[in-house]
């Protein structure tokens, strides 16, 4: 439902923010849909939508929790080279 919702507010152009990503990424984590969550954080980055440690976060639980632990560990250092870089 969730997902529907935030494909439909991109078909009517409306601004996705962080929030509704987050959201989004939270539902597919929930449901270990690692490889949809991962495309949304990318979606996230491409439309310039904020991602912060909760997107992050989300991923990383969701591809935990089906075992993808070298995906996990290439999303924390990318997230903790994008921390560094950006101080």
């Amino acid at each position: 439902m969730a997902l529907h919702l935030l494909m439909g507010m991109s078909e009517v152009a409306v601004l996705l923010t962080s929030m509704a990503y987050n959201a989004a990424i939270a539902v597919c984590a929930r449901h270990e849909q690692w490889l949809l969550a991962l495309s949304l954080l990318r979606q996230m980055q491409e439309a310039s939508a904020a991602a912060d440690t909760t997107s992050c976060q989300c991923v990383i639980t969701a591809c935990d929790k089906v075992g993808h632990f070298e995906l996990t560990t290439s999303l924390l250092d990318e997230l903790e080279a994008s921390l560094l870089f950006s101080r």
